[in-house]
């Protein structure tokens, strides 16, 4: 390769086929054969004894040396790898030739390099531009999104088939289609078929210069290969008659020397060339004359050239890549921020930490027929109680009592505290989820919601005998997230065993306990948009679990012996809210199972995690705050000017049009990037409007902890007007600041969203 690159030059041989390989092949040999050598040479190889792993004095320098020797082994594996790689493509090359039939693949690929090449960049960005819409939209709540890179894969391996629909509608019910089909219409029907497009025309053209070819009557493989090495036989052969030759030269060199001089010394006639020389003078002076004339001429038309050139405006390296430069600047500026705002794969192990392990662990035995059930299974509400059980038990099982003396805070166990109340103030009880994830509200950890079932008498005289009562609650959609209380008011309801459900909804049940006696209990029911307490504010039965062991359980026994965990309950939620100190991050989680007039049992689980700092505290993750809040001013001025520029082609359109708002709208839109700007910047506007909408939510910035009752939260007075809370003295006031909070938790959690 030395050699060769000093008769042709650096540039030259490089610019042949295969040069670069050979040059890469030599290196990775030469780094294989090094690597081995410096193997070889380690004092672990050469004087290893399996005596010094068991002396204790050498234990441990030994166990090291091997270690390290390990890791040197697993780097040679990959100059190894690469070496057999690069020589099995430089044996294809080779293959190729050979034969001009053989190398068809390289010439149909180097036929349509510079198309394949643009589409290569295009395609990247549009592959770039999808992979971040799934890491923003599915990141959280889908692990093979949760990163950019492995979401670039997964995006990737979609197009190669293997699709993922139930996974981005488990993440995203809305959005996950939209993106799966829209995905693979443009790549799988579009990309594709334009990749084999630009394929196929090089190959046309390869084919076409291969057929001209064989009309020329090229040469037999086989006679190709046996000149080939004659010619490397009789060329080595050559090569040993040139080294010969040239020892022979440099014998003979010195007598031939003294031969010259010695008939130097002799005179010889003088013979005259003055004619020819006079000659050769005039011919020389016309060919001059004649060059320069037209040298003349040609100096002429390219000063003229020249100066036409010089007249036109030349554009300057910004001005022709400047709007390019400037819009790669506001995409990369825009994906950093939304990265680092969202933290997506953080989200993801918040989501799997509070939400994805509970659910999902919690399984029971069933005995008709000898089973295990967990969360995939459940089929009634009957399945939801055995479920509840096992998963109120895990979240309620390493709940602890945060103590505040002496200006220091402490977490210890329940059976170290005694009394630890929550009315304390120097107590807290706070219940711990996956180690870091913390319960902080007085009252509740764990709240549920029922929507019961208005049923009213079959008026069907065809079916009545076989079903005298029929669900009036609607059968089509799920209650627990869209809300079904409307029909408790509209109808004369009545649970599956004919208890009246009344008007105002204020239940005095007589509900048998397990002792065989009977007591009266008095349901918390919310009206749906105006009461604290139910999910989402969609109205129904409120359940509190507390925040202790003990309390959960005397509360899920009361549900029980309710018979809510039966028909009739339309739906159930469960939803809690957790903080991780060390992501300085909340988490708002929920559960709903509804049952719809079919007998189906419809499943939604949702997670959101979120920041209540944003240019503040966090940690570790300060820094990266404060970058970001750079960045978000960035991209809100960038924002602004792409706005600016896109009302001032509007309007110089608009007076272009003559004021015709018609003529201006057609020529205008007829622009497809004109649509796909302004969809563009309506897009980007409102994520400004949404994200200022977050941060001055006052409950955003307002919000903080504290065991000591005197510096808690405050509720708003205009809200515990709106809302009609309890008074300060009232016991049932502290559960109703939790949940005003757990509300506007969830309305942060529905902005981040």
């Amino acid at each position: 390769e030395v050699s060769k690159v000093c008769d042709i030059g650096f540039l030259p041989h490089f610019r042949k086929m295969g040069a670069i390989i050979d040059a890469f092949q030599i290196v990775t040999c030469v780094l294989t054969l090094g690597s081995f050598a410096w193997i070889t040479v380690q004092p672990i190889m050469q004087n290893f004894q399996l005596e010094d792993l068991l002396d204790t004095s050498t234990q441990v320098a030994t166990f090291h040396d091997m270690e390290a020797l390990a890791y040197e082994f697993e780097d040679q594996a990959y100059f190894v790898g690469v070496n057999l790689l690069v020589v099995f493509v430089r044996a294809l090359f080779l293959l190729a030739t050979l034969q001009s039939n053989l190398g068809i693949m390289f010439k149909v690929v180097d036929q349509s390099f510079h198309n394949l090449a643009a589409f290569a960049g295009m395609f990247l960005m549009c592959q770039i531009t999808f992979n971040t819409m799934a890491y923003f939209t599915f990141g959280s709540r889908f692990e093979d999104m949760s990163n950019l890179n492995i979401s670039f894969y997964r995006c990737f391996s979609m197009m190669t088939g293997k699709p993922i629909y139930d996974e981005l509608y488990y993440a995203d019910p809305l959005m996950g289609p939209i993106f799966y089909f829209v995905f693979y219409i443009f790549f799988y029907l579009v990309m594709v078929n334009m990749f084999v497009s630009i394929l196929l025309n090089g190959y046309d053209f390869v084919d076409m210069n291969l057929h001209k070819r064989r009309m020329e009557k090229e040469k037999n493989l086989m006679v190709k290969i046996y000149e080939e090495l004659r010619q490397d036989v009789v060329g080595r052969f050559w090569r040993i008659f040139a080294v010969v030759g040239s020892c022979v030269q440099c014998l003979i060199k010195p007598l031939i020397a003294c031969a010259r001089d010695c008939i130097a010394c002799c005179p010889l006639p003088t013979i005259s060339f003055r004619p020819i020389a006079a000659l050769s003078a005039v011919v020389s002076r016309n060919r001059t004359e004649s060059d320069d004339a037209e040298d003349t001429g040609q100096t002429t038309m390219d000063a003229v050239t020249s100066i036409v050139a010089n007249q036109a405006p030349k554009e300057t390296f910004m001005q022709k890549y400047g709007e390019f430069l400037l819009m790669v600047f506001f995409m990369l500026n825009f994906v950093t921020f939304a990265h680092f705002l969202t933290r997506g794969e953080a989200q993801f192990n918040l989501s799997q930490a509070t939400l994805v392990n509970p659910i999902s662990y919690a399984s029971w035995e069933e005995t008709s027929p000898e089973r295990n059930e967990d969360y995939s299974n459940i089929r009634s509400f009957e399945d939801v109680e055995q479920w509840a059980t096992v998963f109120l038990e895990d979240m309620y099982r390493d709940t602890l009592c945060a103590v505040h003396e002496d200006g220091l805070g402490f977490v210890k166990p329940l059976e170290l505290v005694n009394d630890c109340l929550n009315s304390h103030d120097t107590h807290q009880l706070v219940q711990r989820v996956s180690d870091w994830n913390t319960g902080f509200l007085n009252t509740t950890f764990v709240r549920l919601t029922v929507t019961p079932a208005c049923y009213i008498p079959n008026e069907d005289p065809t079916s009545a005998a076989t079903t005298p009562i029929v669900r009036a609650t609607s059968s089509d959609i799920e209650c627990g997230t869209s809300g079904c209380t409307d029909v408790l008011s509209e109808k004369s309801c009545m649970t599956m065993e004919g208890t009246d459900l009344n008007a105002d909804l204020i239940l005095n049940y007589t509900v048998p306990s397990t002792s065989g006696t009977s007591y009266e209990v008095k349901y918390n029911y919310s009206r749906a948009s105006s009461d604290l307490g139910s999910f989402q504010m969609l109205g129904g039965f409120v359940f509190s679990f507390g925040t202790s062991p003990q309390e959960y359980q005397e509360k899920l026994q009361y549900v029980r012996e309710g018979k809510w965990f039966t028909k009739n309950s339309a739906s159930m939620v469960f939803d809690w809210l957790t903080y991780n100190g060390n992501m300085d991050m909340f988490t708002y989680s929920m559960v709903s199972f509804s049952l719809l007039g079919t007998g189906e049992m419809v499943k939604t689980s949702r997670t959101q995690a979120f920041p209540l700092n944003l240019y503040s505290g966090g940690g570790t993750h300060r820094i990266l705050r404060l970058v970001n809040l750079v960045n978000f001013g960035i991209y809100a001025i960038l924002v602004v000017y792409y706005i600016a520029l896109y009302l001032r082609d509007m309007f110089r359109d608009l007076k272009r049009c003559k004021g015709s708002v018609k003529r201006f709208i057609r020529e205008f839109f007829s622009d497809t990037w004109h649509l796909s700007d302004l969809i563009s910047l309506i897009l980007s506007f409102n994520a400004i409007i949404f994200l200022l909408n977050f941060v001055t939510m006052s409950f955003r910035s307002a919000y903080k902890f504290s065991i000591d009752a005197t510096s808690k939260y405050q509720v708003p007075n205009d809200e515990i007007v709106r809302y009609n809370m309890a008074k300060e003295v009232d016991p049932k006031r502290m559960l109703e600041d939790d949940w005003y909070i757990m509300l506007q938790f969830e309305n942060l959690s529905s902005t981040w969203a």
